[in-house]
């Protein structure tokens, strides 16, 4: 077990209470001090609530189902439990002989761990350097004395450690030189020097190069067992897991728990390091922005067109020839990533890369789509899911593995541009659609083609229900979207990101008026049946409804009969009305008061005309997790501090409104130029990926 931390200073305190309890929080609420000068959580330092404990990997298994325990009732079961499932032996992953003993080789290593760890590379790399290291024998004195400069840079190389490998290798050198000179060729001497001391410990050790605080914390619970006068010890992070997992973080309380037995102690503190090195590691980590850009690209060959001075333009309407050439694409990519690919009966696609914890927890996902509008750009849906194929690529390359499973998930049909009803695929998976339903939606532009028969055609008809159930389907832990803005507000403000507090109302009615075809120099005003003139006034009077609420209506599509000509009142004329406000009262009083606009403009002239009407989709605003929204907005504050973003509502519909009526969901938003989408011209600069 090698444990990676990064950023956190030790300090000697004694427990304080933490904040208030809001409703939810399970905290350890005990007032004892320690009864040794104990390293753990500084005094200043906030407490967890709950709602900050995903980042923290924790198994379901492992999360307290009551509520605040005193510390000094710690459960012992509990971490019993926590030390047979975690609780490895340091280093007792590598090749090093006696893990268990306080030799000087196990010293040595236990101490290259330290250093080695205690930079800003993942924890797994972290583990493959350090076991690279031992295997060439660099934890014996003897052979890291006689090792050249590039000897050790390329054993660094071949763990994978790069960043700052010329300067490690210098360091683990000068390191030879010092045990040799000063402790006689065995760091067991600065126990003896110290007096078994842990402030003189540290005081030794912090005259080593390459080893600070975060690197004594890291050798402190790694060589508890092996230097029993270090025992007890957790490092701030572990203390901070501790809590997270209802075991409380007083030490001394902990101590006893384990029956102050410093190997049980060791193996705690390398369980606490398991549960919550995933997320620790992860902040290290950055996406390739420039392959990013190059993968998004790359897949818009399927369906380029409309080039214009931007060349972006898009048409890649789902389940068509192009569609089907991007979703093979993915499949084979996600693969190469480790992924396990499952499709359902609506052709949505789930990749999964299983976490180190081996947990049956649902997967967390990043989701978007990759269909386009008939006239659309190369952004909208596509950057959230080759970002979150760059997101995978990351984490294989830096030899990251997740605690618990996480994956990508394409959605079938999320424009409704082709098969008129958006965001389909994740709503049959909600449950809010129908599949029979979904399946039996033909082409709006070649009606013999339905959305069966399209999935049939192209083999994305898969092998389990599209539903969230986990009995029959494919659930989700949870679920993040990221997506640019689609409107001007975070251009407009110079903000680069958007945390999104949830979605706005909407409803899609389709409107046929039906009137009689006749010719336009014979028949007067008073004569006749014009059913686009009443359309005409129709859209104008649902305009000036929305705007005397407060809402949006619009109307994307008209149609009238192909046999139309200039000098022909056309037989009928059909016309759709987008409606939207964050509230759904809002939304259905549009609706109300157009439905009795339209009805009287169709009395009005001639001879009146005969009104129909459809309501195709009706989704109601909703509001997203808010620990998924903390989630963003952390993660926001980190990369652009606190003026760099903006929470939002979103204006549009998308997936994550159906997800989150599923599983926890949030999502991000990224600035587009203008605020132009659903158009060729849509742009998203890669600064803001």
């Amino acid at each position: 077990m090698v444990t990676t931390r990064s950023g956190d200073k030790s300090q000697a305190a004694t427990r304080q209470k933490g904040p208030p309890t809001k409703t939810g929080d399970k905290r350890s609420h005990s007032k004892t001090a320690h009864s040794r000068d104990t390293d753990t959580l500084a005094s200043d330092q906030k407490k967890p609530k709950a709602s900050d404990n995903k980042e923290d990997h924790v198994s379901a298994e492992d999360v307290p189902d009551n509520t605040s325990e005193s510390a000094s009732k710690i459960p012992q079961s509990k971490v019993r439990q926590l030390i047979a499932k975690y609780g490895e032996l340091p280093l007792s992953d590598t090749e090093l002989a006696e893990p268990g003993k306080p030799t000087p080789d196990t010293i040595l290593a236990l101490l290259l761990n330290a250093m080695l760890s205690s930079t800003r590379i993942s924890h797994a790399l972290a583990a493959k350097t350090v076991a690279t290291v031992i295997k060439a024998g660099y934890h014996k004195l003897g052979v890291l004395k006689k090792s050249t400069w590039e000897e050790r840079t390329q054993v660094l190389t071949e763990g994978g450690y790069t960043h700052y490998r010329e300067k490690t290798a210098t360091m683990m050198g000068e390191l030879a030189e010092l045990i040799e000179d000063k402790y006689g060729g065995d760091l067991n001497s600065i126990l003896k020097t110290a007096g078994e001391d842990r402030t003189k410990i540290r005081a030794e050790l912090k005259r080593i190069k390459g080893l600070g605080d975060v690197g004594i914390d890291i050798f402190f619970d790694t060589a508890q067992h092996v230097w029993p006068c270090l025992a007890p010890f957790l490092d701030p992070r572990s203390a901070k897991t501790a809590e997270a997992v209802g075991i409380g973080s007083d030490v001394q309380q902990l101590w006893d728990a384990v029956s102050r037995e410093p190997e049980q102690m060791c193996r705690l503190a390398a369980a606490l390091t398991k549960i919550s090195s995933a997320a620790g590691a992860l902040s290290g980590l950055k996406i390739n922005s420039d392959r990013l850009a190059e993968t998004l690209h790359h897949t818009c060959q399927w369906g380029a067109a409309h080039s214009g001075p931007t060349e972006t333009g898009m048409k890649r309407l789902a389940l068509s020839e192009d569609d089907a050439h991007v979703r093979r694409w993915f499949a084979n990519e996600v693969r190469k990533l480790d992924c396990e690919l499952t499709v359902d009966q609506m052709g949505n696609m789930f990749a999964k890369r299983a976490g180190s914890l081996g947990s049956p927890a649902p997967m967390t996902a990043m989701g978007s789509h990759l269909d386009t509008q008939p006239r659309g750009g190369r952004f909208d849906g596509i950057l959230g899911v080759v970002a979150a194929i760059e997101v995978l690529r990351t984490l294989k390359e830096n030899g990251f593995r997740t605690g618990f499973d996480v994956g990508i998930v394409n959605w079938t049909n999320e424009e409704g541009a082709r098969f008129p009803k958006s965001m389909m695929g994740s709503g049959v998976w909600a449950g809010e659609i129908p599949v029979k339903e979904a399946w039996g939606l033909a082409d709006v532009f070649d009606p013999s083609a339905t959305m069966i028969s399209e999935l049939n055609k192209y083999g994305f008809v898969g092998d389990i229900l599209c539903s969230s159930d986990a009995s029959t389907g494919h659930p989700l832990g949870a679920h993040f979207e990221l997506h640019i803005e689609q409107g001007p507000i975070l251009e407009e403000s110079g903000k680069r990101i958007g945390a999104v507090q949830g979605a706005q109302a909407y409803r899609w009615l389709t409107f046929t008026v039906v009137g009689r075809d006749a010719h336009t120099g014979t028949t007067p005003f008073r004569s006749r049946k014009d059913p686009l003139l009443a359309a005409a006034k129709m859209i104008a009077s649902s305009n000036a409804i929305a705007k005397k609420l407060g809402a949006l209506a619009s109307t994307g599509i008209i149609k009238i009969p192909a046999s139309s000509s200039t000098n022909t009142i056309a037989s009928s004329a059909g016309f759709t009305l987008d409606i939207r406000h964050p509230d759904d009262e809002i939304v259905a009083q549009v609706q109300e008061q157009c439905l009795e606009s339209f009805g009287n403009i169709a009395k009005e002239d001639g001879k009146g005309v005969e009104l129909s009407w459809t309501l195709d989709t009706d989704s109601r605003a909703v509001k997203f997790d808010k620990d998924c929204i903390q989630a963003v907005e952390h993660a926001a504050n980190a990369m652009v501090g606190p003026d760099g973003w903006l929470p939002l509502t979103s204006g549009a519909g998308h997936d994550s409104v159906y997800t989150s009526k599923r599983c926890p969901t949030a999502m991000i938003f990224v600035p587009c130029k203008d605020g132009v989408s659903h158009h060729p011209e849509e742009y998203c600069s890669p600064e803001d990926w």
